[in-house]
């Protein structure tokens, strides 16, 4: 989905890569240019709620946002999802080290418990609830889904200050009833979680902070970023990929061009 000239430039620059994986997989590359509601019942991030409804016409679908590098020889994320399975997307590391590094900053300290993170967001306590997920990648098959997903985002249930975001709603939906499958990791890497939370990623942004700070707050502000793209960053985010199948350049890290 990109909307938007800045979407769509970004885009271009990926769609060889897109192009390349949907030929391995034997899947059409299709590109959403103009928002699913065009009411904006919901914010555009939420609206990921309606994008099955857009492809109901295909038995299994994959969606991608579009800060993410594909590794060249990764295997069809098609091939991951269970056949009695609906819904499938890799479950955020709570409780990890890397996960409490990531979100120190916050007001929960990367402590917020699973029950926590549905209940600020006004869902009732339920049974089957295995994680929270990041949105970036997620693959379904559409049929099962579209009514369900659709029916969420036109009805009142608000998140409150969390309402523009579509992960909480899909996470619920699909784990309660059974549908959701947790893909491997290594479909889904943000970059912050190797960058927070490990070593060498502490070394680079120790590196980070060498660079003047007048720089760097000019840098972030003109690029909506949150580092700086010198050749230390490029060379840790390859050695990333080398490891995982998608690596997600999340939170505002600058995308480095494919290959």
């Amino acid at each position: 989905m990109a909307v938007g000239a800045k979407y769509l430039r970004r885009f271009d620059a990926q769609s060889k890569m897109l192009e390349n994986y949907a030929r391995d997989c034997g899947a059409v590359l299709r590109l959403i240019e103009t928002p699913p509601d065009l009411n904006f019942k919901r914010p555009l991030l939420a609206q990921k709620l309606l994008i099955p409804q857009l492809v109901r016409d295909f038995e299994i679908a994959l969606f991608l946002d579009l800060d993410i590098l594909i590794r060249p020889d990764s295997p069809s994320v098609f091939d991951f999802l269970p056949s009695d399975k609906h819904f499938g997307a890799v479950i955020e590391p709570r409780g990890t080290y890397e996960y409490q590094q990531a979100w120190t900053h916050l007001p929960h300290g990367g402590r917020e418990t699973l029950e926590d993170y549905f209940q600020k967001r006004n869902f009732t306590k339920a049974e089957g609830l295995s994680g929270s997920i990041n949105g970036g990648v997620f693959v379904f098959h559409p049929l099962p889904i579209a009514d369900v997903f659709r029916e969420y985002y036109l009805s009142d249930h608000n998140q409150g200050k969390l309402e523009s975001f579509e992960e909480a709603p899909m996470a619920y939906l699909t784990q309660t009833r059974n549908w959701f499958h947790p893909l491997d990791s290594r479909f889904n890497c943000q970059l912050l979680y190797r960058i927070r939370g490990t070593e060498e990623g502490l070394h680079l942004t120790r590196r980070e902070r060498r660079i003047p700070k007048f720089i760097r707050s000019l840098y972030y502000k003109r690029k909506a970023c949150s580092f700086y793209p010198v050749s230390g960053y490029h060379e840790f985010a390859l050695r990333q990929l080398e490891s995982v199948y998608f690596l997600h350049f999340a939170g505002g890290y600058p995308l480095i061009q494919p290959a």
